[in-house]
């Protein structure tokens, strides 16, 4: 079992003090053993991890807890509202549980279906491509380094006015789900 101790001591003195406790002190002593206590689980459990010989050996593994997605290894679908997305990290192929992180791409003059989410705030990235963003009655131009704030509720709709594809990130909280999209115009 790894036995680690951090003594510390320390004597402190409040300055400001009233008259009574100006004469007191206290000592702070802290003795941070990981032998009880929930620290004594981790402990054993990094003890078994962890148990490698080397600096090299101990990044390696580490390296193997990180969640790294590349956008060309992730497969693409359609979502409810017509546009083509790779889910890069939501709870369906990661560690993530709150929110989703996904790109989405539109060919040259498509569109997504007006709809809207229950639940779900969103965030456009615009990374490439122009296109047009309608919010409610609210619509604008957007290009490469907009970011675009879609609250729950909130209707919403962008088009590809480029000849090359739109591509954005999205990012929703709590994560993207078909039942969580309600479509609010037909196909067209």
């Amino acid at each position: 079992m790894m036995n680690v101790q951090f003594p510390m001591t320390k004597e402190f003195r409040n300055p400001n003090a009233q008259p009574k406790q100006a004469n007191r002190s206290f000592e702070l002593r802290h003795s941070f053993d990981i032998r009880h206590s929930a620290f004594r689980k981790i402990a054993a459990n990094l003890e078994d991890r962890f148990a490698l010989s080397t600096r090299a050996e101990a990044a390696e593994q580490i390296d193997q807890f990180m969640d790294v997605k590349n956008l060309d290894q992730v497969p693409a679908f359609t979502t409810k509202d017509g546009s083509e997305i790779r889910e890069l990290l939501a709870h369906r192929n990661s560690a993530i549980r709150n929110q989703s992180l996904a790109e989405a791409r539109l060919g040259p003059g498509a569109s997504t279906q007006e709809h809207f989410h229950v639940k779900a705030e969103e965030i456009y990235f615009i990374t490439s491509g122009q296109g047009r963003m309608r919010i409610e009655g609210e619509t604008r131009t957007v290009g490469v380094g907009d970011a675009i704030a879609i609250p729950p509720g909130q209707k919403h709709k962008i088009w590809n006015l480029g000849s090359e594809p739109l591509r954005f990130l999205c990012c929703c909280a709590p994560a993207y789900e078909h039942s969580d999209t309600v479509i609010t115009e037909a196909v067209q």
